[in-house]
């Protein structure tokens, strides 16, 4: 069976591609996975460049980001394990849950 070693996440810098939330994104890099990202929209938001994933701006770029992570392997290993960081430190229910409890206090007391 076929395992993935890269996740990629090609957005067009269009309007409707930078309203999108970045789910598909956050699942791949949860799973810790390097992702290649368009810098489009939440992606940025998302990606730090060169610390847990990579971000692009063109055709070439994704090219030769996917040739980059084929080729180092000791590379995907750290992208993919900041990665995975990088969803628990700020995705997970553990990061949010505390802030959200803060959000609706705050409101209910308002």
């Amino acid at each position: 069976m076929a395992q993935a070693i890269i996740r990629l996440a090609p957005q067009p810098d269009t309007d409707w591609a930078r309203s999108k939330c970045g789910l598909k994104l956050l699942l791949y890099i949860a799973c810790g996975l390097p992702a290649i990202a368009s810098r489009v929209g939440v992606h940025a938001e998302i990606v730090s460049d060169d610390e847990d994933g990579v971000l692009v701006e063109s055709h070439d770029a994704f090219e030769f980001a996917v040739d980059r992570l084929i080729g180092d392997p000791a590379l995907r290993a750290r992208l993919g394990s900041a990665a995975r960081a990088t969803v628990e430190g700020r995705y997970s229910v553990r990061a949010v849950g505390p802030r959200l409890a803060g959000l609706l206090q705050r409101a209910a007391d308002g």
